[in-house]
């Protein structure tokens, strides 16, 4: 396996008890480590002003309430790891914002696990993990999964090194999926530029010495790459979408390639992503 620790994403929204589930079942699947990393945190700006009002008892309170939050959604994690029979798991604590935490902790991981945005902040949560992650990234929707997703799986081909890191990094469900296809879009204004056949031919006999199948072609699409992807996943009943994440910061500015966009903002099954 080369994904042997996951590193899941443990906040308080709605989607992270599924997301937990994803995880859970990954490192049953392929006898990974798990750990979950929960991050305090940091002060709202109305409590970092405290000082200046006399406050700096409730600084403290605040502080203190924060990460005994962080810590119990540690102890919930655990909890749910033994209930449901993991041999290998743990948890990890930060005391600074999520972004940087799980930025940093991909360092000593091999795929990070994370939640589809839902709102600007898990947009931009979610944006800065992968613009900035060592490690690919496994973005989850929060919409229902079959029971063996990972079966059919469409790798977005677009001949840039951020797609061929992806390929290699999602060579273990590739090797355990029972379909997989190669496809490159391109629109009229890009066509026989962007992608070579050639190329796309060599990746898929790449993939064939790892004894993985791969059908692959390129199709001229007349609306945008992202949403060609999105359609292509629908029509294939394609339940794990692989690719490349174009995109690099500017001081604090996350700039997203329009593909990478919107795949993240309308994505209705797992992404595999790395940058």
């Amino acid at each position: 396996m080369n994904h042997p620790t996951l590193m899941l994403h443990l906040d308080e929204s709605s989607a992270c008890p599924d997301r937990t589930s994803l995880a859970m079942e990954l490192a049953r699947r392929f006898s990974c480590h798990l750990t979950g990393l929960t991050a305090a945190g940091t002060l709202p700006f109305s409590a970092a002003a405290g000082p200046a009002l006399g406050g700096a008892d409730r600084i403290a309170s605040t502080v203190s309430h924060m990460i005994e939050r962080a810590a119990r959604r540690g102890e919930a994690f655990e909890a749910r790891c033994r209930a449901c029979g993991l041999v290998s798991f743990d948890t990890t604590q930060a005391e600074d914002d999520d972004a940087s935490a799980l930025v940093r902790a991909s360092h000593a991981s091999d795929l990070m696990v994370l939640s589809q945005g839902q709102d600007d902040e898990s947009h931009r949560l979610v944006e800065d993990v992968v613009l900035k992650s060592a490690r690919p990234v496994l973005v989850v929707p929060p919409v229902p999964r079959p029971e063996a997703w990972g079966r059919h799986i469409l790798v977005a081909w677009d001949s840039s090194r951020a797609c061929a890191r992806a390929v290699a990094d999602a060579l273990p469900f590739l090797r355990q999926a029972e379909q997989v296809r190669l496809l490159g879009c391109e629109t009229a204004l890009d066509e026989g530029h962007a992608i070579h056949a050639a190329d796309l031919a060599e990746v898929a006999a790449w993939l064939k010495r790892h004894g993985i199948q791969a059908a692959h072609g390129i199709e001229l699409t007349e609306i945008d790459v992202g949403n060609a992807l999105l359609s292509r996943t629908a029509d294939w009943d394609i339940d794990l979408l692989v690719m490349g994440a174009y995109g690099h910061t500017r001081w604090s500015e996350r700039i997203l390639g329009g593909v990478t966009r919107t795949v993240l903002k309308t994505m209705t099954v797992p992404v595999l992503m790395s940058h």
